[in-house]
């Protein structure tokens, strides 16, 4: 149990890490997480006054993912 929690610790630190220098509401990292999850039609956009996050932003940590926890994907 301790190794999934910990794998679960480093995943969201290191996602965390590459958004380091965005400040942004809870709804677009709630959105960023359920579209790296699997579900691609997720838009990333927000209404407005509120930004998301940007295609590039999500395919780079779609990146992160594929590289360092792959095994945690489901595709």
């Amino acid at each position: 149990m301790l190794v999934l929690q910990r794998g679960f610790h480093d995943l969201l630190a290191d996602l965390f890490q590459a958004l380091a220098d965005e400040s942004k509401i809870d709804g677009a990292y709630d959105k960023l997480w359920v579209r790296l999850g699997g579900f691609e039609r997720m838009p990333l956009r927000l209404l407005s006054p509120y930004h998301g996050f940007s295609e590039a932003q999500f395919r780079a940590c779609q990146q992160l993912l594929e590289s360092k926890y792959a095994d945690w994907l489901p595709y």
